[in-house]
């Protein structure tokens, strides 16, 4: 049976308060774990700017993907979702480290925009 939701896009806004940048992948996962689907991202988590010995705003991101029809239908049969980030970091200047503290928090929220087609 074909589904009526079509092909679309997800879009993830992030507020990252770590000042460390990161690259995103979503893994879409069936109910005993295997990847069904996964998405990566051409774009780049900002980190937060450091002020004085820590990060005190949070940087805004906006990652886009682009879903297909074929990645809609493993997506739709999906029982999980997992967001996996590889962060690194760029020191102030060479040899200084950055440090984290429990301050720091990330938010994700995810939008879905796809076309449905009513038959």
């Amino acid at each position: 049976h074909e589904s009526a939701i079509k092909d679309g896009n997800f879009t993830i806004h992030i507020e990252n308060g770590f000042p460390l940048s990161g690259d995103l992948k979503l893994y879409f996962l069936d109910a005993g774990g295997s990847v069904l689907e996964g998405l990566v991202s051409t774009g780049t988590i900002l980190p937060a700017p450091i002020s004085g010995p820590m990060a005190t705003t949070k940087a805004y991101s906006k990652m886009a993907y682009h879903v297909s029809d074929t990645q809609l239908n493993n997506i739709l049969r999906s029982k999980k979702l997992v967001f996996k980030v590889k962060f690194s970091t760029q020191p102030p200047a060479p040899g200084d480290f950055i440090k984290i503290f429990s301050e720091y928090e990330i938010d994700f929220k995810l939008v879905g925009e796809f076309d449905y087609h009513v038959h």
